[in-house]
């Protein structure tokens, strides 16, 4: 026999254990409790004040007078017509307030669940990203103890021990990047010289990108000052400039440019790499989203977390990302800098 009612008893099960509803009950229940004590008190005003004449009123000693249309109206069936009058009126009033309550709290208490989906996902992303290396640090370890190995197959070991490791400590910094991009205090701002910035950073990049068979090409215009925190821009531009390079192919070019236009300040970092897919375009800076890593120019991927830093940074400092990619052709990501924000 199929158990009609057994869909609606998981759904009130799941929503028992959801701990947003629980805390929009409760902040509900608080609301009209608070109103069902004022309308109680107004209530029992109303009612002491107009009392019938042989009851005393411990308020006010008030004669009750019917209107001349109601003379046939004893005391007594006054107050017994006003009782269900307000308690009509409370009673409305109490179902408007429920509905209300509920309404404003969970928009009171969306933010912190949010926050709290955020968080649950960033810690389980996290958790994620570390099971991998721990992994094979602990299966090549078992490995070893079974039973004693050649020199060769110690030093292996060793090299795939030091990959991790590296790989774990660029995770712990990129993390550490975005939790200081999500706290920052713009509290250093100040004018930046960002066409000198631009000229350091690419040539600092020029032997990583050799290694790689990649030339990065300059298109810098001279002098151009922004006001922003030079540490994040650093840390934008270092993460698109690794990026392109990781995501381009043998003989491929990175192109860095930096202009001005009106009021912002256009950065434009173009590569002729593998490209992203239109899918994944929309999801490439979220965290822990990474391209195609098996046809990436380095063995050494990273946490995916390099474009989510720098999406962060530009919401502090009002700036745009506008991304542009074609597969197999290359991606431009361009970035506008308003010279002054709030």
């Amino acid at each position: 026999m199929i158990n009609i009612s057994k869909p609606f008893g998981e759904s009130a099960t799941a929503l028992l254990k959801d701990r947003f509803f629980r805390a929009t009950i409760k902040l509900t229940a608080f609301y009209v409790f608070g109103t069902a004590v004022i309308l109680f008190i107004s209530s029992a005003m109303v009612l002491l004040i107009f009392a019938p004449p042989k009851i005393e009123s411990p308020f006010l000693d008030i004669n009750t007078s019917v209107e001349a249309e109601h003379d046939d109206w004893s005391p007594y069936e006054i107050r017994e017509h006003l009782t269900t009058v307000v308690a009509l009126v409370d009673t409305t009033a109490l179902l408007i307030v429920s509905i209300f309550s509920y309404y404003f709290a969970r928009r009171t208490l969306l933010p912190i669940k949010n926050m709290h989906e955020t968080q649950t996902q960033f810690m389980g992303d996290v958790a994620h990203e570390l099971r991998t290396p721990l992994s094979v640090l602990q299966a090549g370890a078992d490995t070893l103890l079974k039973k004693p190995r050649t020199i060769l197959e110690y030093e292996e070991f060793i090299t795939d021990v030091q990959e991790e490791t590296r790989r774990l400590t660029r995770l712990s910094n990129q993390l550490l990047q975005l939790l200081k991009t999500e706290n920052v205090l713009r509290g250093e701002i100040k004018s930046v010289d960002v066409s000198s910035v631009c000229e350091i950073e690419s040539k600092r990049f020029r032997p990583y990108a050799q290694e790689l068979d990649v030339t990065i090409v300059v298109n810098i215009l001279p002098d151009i000052t922004l006001c922003i925190d030079p540490d994040c821009f650093i840390q934008i531009i270092q993460n698109l400039i690794k990026n392109a390079i990781d995501y381009n192919k043998q003989g491929g070019v990175v192109t860095v440019a930096l202009t001005e236009k009106d009021t912002d300040v256009i950065l434009d970092i173009a590569d002729t790499g593998i490209g992203i897919p239109s899918e994944k375009q929309a999801k490439i800076f979220k965290r822990f989203v990474k391209g195609d890593t098996a046809r990436t120019q380095t063995t050494s991927s990273g946490a995916g977390l390099g474009l989510s830093i720098v999406k962060a940074l530009l919401i502090k400092f009002d700036g745009e990302l506008i991304l542009n990619s074609t597969p197999n052709v290359g991606t431009n990501i361009t970035v506008r800098f308003p010279k002054y924000h709030s």
